[in-house]
């Protein structure tokens, strides 16, 4: 069997609309003494075929001037015979009125209206953005702004706990930084640990001395280990241990002491 054929008839029954099959042609008449169009596609004979015949409700006058809903063409449906055609997806509550969309309120989500999603801040989040704004002991020498070979010096530094704060996907962070230990360069390849003790005697109790055993200029940096503290956004109180970057350097030239013996006659 070949196409199907649209065949409308107006004339005692202007009502009746029916889809016959034939070869490959479609034919329209017009009252029983109207005339008579064929327009044919294939290369087969013009005829109609022996099927049966079914009825489309709401077709109208033919081709895309029916109904989108599916429901409404018991016999078979095509959107071929649909309004607009073919039918575009439904994107709204609603349903179709013939060839008319009827919208209508969508139901409710049973779960209700979704709150937004927190950014979610991390542990690892908070201890990147923190490293790079760790306080710095600055250090100190004594008793002056130079020195002289295997002449001991006094190195001291201040260390306090530091409150401060950073901000993580607008979201404000107390931190507290508590120090647990200063480590000392002296430039010349020695280091040390403590923080000294300022305005110490030589050999006195926890003071940090160093003597250079060359002349030269010799830059000193601290770093200090803290252990920082910090609330999470949902996940408690965690404490990190981070090491500050270096201090600015502190430059020290040390020269050194010549001692000239002469003989008088």
């Amino acid at each position: 069997k070949g196409p199907s054929m649209v065949q409308n008839h107006h004339g005692s029954d202007p009502s009746s609309t029916t889809l016959t099959s034939t070869q490959s042609s479609t034919t329209n008449t017009t009252g029983s003494t109207g005339s008579t169009g064929s327009t044919s596609s294939g290369t087969g004979d013009s005829g109609t075929g022996d099927s049966g015949t079914s009825t489309f409700p709401g077709l109208g006058t033919g081709p895309g001037t029916g109904s989108c809903d599916p429901a409404a063409y018991p016999g078979g449906y095509s959107d071929t015979f649909a309004v607009p055609s073919p039918c575009a997806p439904v994107k709204e509550c609603g349903a179709y009125l013939g060839s008319v969309f009827v919208t209508k309120a969508c139901p409710a989500d049973p779960a209700g209206p979704k709150a937004p999603v927190a950014p979610v801040i991390t542990t690892q989040m908070v201890t990147e953005a923190a490293k790079v704004t760790a306080p710095v002991s600055p250090p100190h020498v004594e008793p002056g702004n130079r020195s002289y070979v295997h002449i001991p010096n006094n190195y001291w530094t201040d260390a306090p706990t530091v409150n401060t704060s950073i901000t993580l996907l607008g979201q404000q962070i107390p931190l507290r930084w508590t120090p647990s230990g200063t480590t000392w360069s002296f430039g010349d390849g020695a280091s040390a640990t403590g923080n000294g003790v300022q305005g110490a005697d030589v050999g006195a109790p926890d003071a940090l001395e160093h003597s250079y055993g060359r002349q030269g200029s010799f830059d000193i940096t601290t770093t200090t280990n803290y252990n920082l503290t910090f609330v999470l956004p949902g996940g408690g109180t965690q404490t990190v241990q981070l090491v500050s970057p270096p201090s600015p350097p502190v430059t020290l030239p040390v020269s050194e002491i010549q001692t000239r013996v002469s003989y008088l006659r």
